[in-house]
């Protein structure tokens, strides 16, 4: 079968390409301080931990232990497309590139980018919204169409009912658009009150 002709989720893909970074870099060393001194601590996820396996490969695909400001972070910056300041962290598009289907597709539910999901499934969504999906039910879910980042931590138990990250992302959508109307509304009231205040008598 050819590659991209068939979608098989795995996590072999992620452990591969952090052995191949390994090797690329040479240097044991350098290659386990690379992701916190070249991102993480640059936008402050100081408290963020990836777990490396037996032979000293971060396992990356899961087993990454974060506090959810610190996820909210890493949302940000790939709302940013990749820039943190006035520095340049991800290559310019990559997080485009992400959020792009991939050639082969899942058969239903959500879309697939680059180690993303595309939330191509959910109504009350905006077109374009993607995610990171993380173990027993993390979540960092980035809107570029509203500018905002949602994070939803939790403990799904195997077997059990999976979170509605769907729903949940269509409610916070609803939230933040009744926050956004309301917010306009209160500018027009006081822009009012003070047109009225300065009005000549």
């Amino acid at each position: 079968m050819k590659p991209g002709t068939r979608f098989k989720y795995a996590n072999n893909d992620t452990l591969i390409a952090m052995r191949a970074l390994r090797e690329a870099m040479k240097d044991d060393s350098k290659f386990h301080r690379f992701p916190y001194e070249s991102l993480l601590h640059k936008i402050g996820a100081m408290h963020t931990t990836i777990e490396i396996d037996w032979d000293g490969d971060f396992i990356s695909s899961s087993q990454v232990w974060a506090t959810g400001r610190d996820l909210a972070r890493i949302g940000q910056l790939y709302l940013q497309d990749g820039m943190w300041g006035n520095e340049r962290l991800l290559a310019e598009d990559w997080a485009k590139f992400v959020r792009t289907p991939a050639p082969a597709q899942p058969a239903q539910g959500a879309g697939y980018g680059a180690q993303f999901w595309l939330m191509t499934d959910a109504q009350g969504v905006p077109p374009g919204t993607f995610y990171a999906a993380g173990n027993r039910g993390q979540y960092i879910v980035i809107i570029p169409a509203l500018d905002a980042v949602v994070v939803r931590q939790g403990f799904d138990v195997i077997g059990g009912a999976r979170f509605d990250i769907n729903r949940f992302t269509a409610d916070v959508v609803i939230a933040l658009g009744a926050a956004t109307a309301e917010r306009a509304a209160a500018i027009e009231a006081a822009s009012a009150a003070e047109a009225q205040v300065q009005r000549p008598r």
